[in-house]
């Protein structure tokens, strides 16, 4: 199945612009191949992550986003952001 994910900043701050959208862009890459996810498009605005991914079914969908997210956002917290 295809699945049609976003994720938003907290409070929809415009963050995700320069440095910090290259750094989330090779995150997004490295967890995908480092857990073998199907990601088949990433874009992103600057107060939000869009994903258009393929899953077996919604527990592997939520494992996906789980780690997605937790990653991501532990990252850009080390950064200092």
């Amino acid at each position: 199945m295809y699945y049609d994910a976003w994720f938003i900043t907290k409070y929809r701050k415009k963050i995700l612009y320069g440095e910090v959208e290259k750094n989330k862009r090779v995150t997004v890459r490295e967890i995908v191949l480092r857990k073998k996810y199907r990601i088949l498009r990433v874009a992103m605005g600057v107060d939000h992550l869009h994903l258009l991914l393929e899953a077996k079914n919604r527990k592997c969908l939520a494992d996906m986003m789980r780690v997605i997210k937790a990653v991501t956002s532990w990252k850009l917290r080390k950064s200092g952001l």
